[in-house]
């Protein structure tokens, strides 16, 4: 690569990984060793280039779930000086999505709805993110089904050409499907019946439900041959925000916290009660 960079006169090269969980059914050893071995690569050309005339840079995406499950002598070396943790916030997000938007329509989020409210008293952007695991690509899901259901709305009754209330909570359930197949994708690799525990989850009914109404169903309803245990099949749902934990906030009073919110937040096994991610309330059908 470095000889090609000289021979075509290239000053500045930058070679990115990106999608590598794509089509992944499994994350097995093959799959973490082909990944290791990919990660090693790009260190090794990274440091070869380096002492070159050739500015070449190789970038390796992976999601935090994946780097956290392989394991090889040098991973601690490397996360401490080559990784760069992308994480977001709603600010953060609205600077994607008014980019995004100036470019299309030359204009900005605040400009394309009405301004009214959300129940609760919540503004409209806030009420998406929360239904999202602070990703653009959930936001930009959200707000292209959004955009449909508003179109639908003005051609068949006509009205205002703006974002209403009445537009965000009929994109819920179809943004509620999206985000379950998302989860799909991240967990089935590594826990392939994960959907089983949707479904107890579902026939209990309650966005919050306790520990105890869980591990009763969970029981009931598991195969014995199953390779986890209602404690491992909680935590493995709270260690991909499915659901969140009910825990001492450190100022004296309880909040929910969310793995992806509060990447710090490690599993406490002795929670009690549990809360779903609003996003999968209506996948779910449950009630608050």
């Amino acid at each position: 690569t470095l000889y090609l960079c000289e021979r075509e006169g290239l000053e500045k090269v930058l070679i990115h990984f990106d999608e590598l969980d794509q089509g992944m059914s499994r994350f097995d050893y093959s799959r973490q060793q082909m990944i290791t071995g990919l990660i090693l690569a790009t260190r090794a050309i990274n440091r070869e280039a380096a002492k070159n005339t050739v500015k070449l840079k190789s970038v390796v995406y992976l999601r935090t779930d994946l780097w956290d499950e392989i394991n090889f002598s040098d991973k601690n070396k490397i996360t401490s000086t080559s990784v760069l943790d992308i994480s977001w916030d709603e600010e953060s997000l609205l600077k994607v999505v008014n980019s995004r938007v100036k470019s299309i329509v030359g204009s900005e989020w605040q400009y394309l709805h009405d301004g009214v409210k959300m129940r609760g008293r919540q503004q409209k952007f806030s009420y998406i993110v929360a239904r999202s695991f602070l990703r653009p690509r959930d936001i930009i899901s959200f707000l292209n089904i959004l955009l449909d259901k508003a179109k639908k709305r003005i051609a068949s009754k006509g009205g205002v050409t703006v974002f209403i209330n009445k537009d965000i909570v009929e994109s819920r359930r179809e943004y509620s499907t999206y985000l379950r197949r998302e989860l799909h994708d991240e967990i089935s690799p590594h826990w392939a019946e994960w959907e089983d525990s949707l479904r107890i989850i579902s026939k209990i009914g309650l966005l919050s439900f306790a520990r105890v109404t869980f591990e009763q169903r969970y029981t009931q309803s598991i195969s014995p041959q199953s390779d986890r245990t209602s404690e491992q099949a909680l935590e493995t749902l709270y260690e991909y925000s499915v659901i969140g934990a009910y825990r001492a906030s450190g100022y004296g009073g309880k909040k929910w916290v969310y793995r992806y919110s509060e990447p710090g937040e490690a599993w406490d096994s002795s929670g009690s009660l549990f809360k779903v991610h609003l996003g999968l309330k209506e996948h779910l059908a449950l009630k608050e």
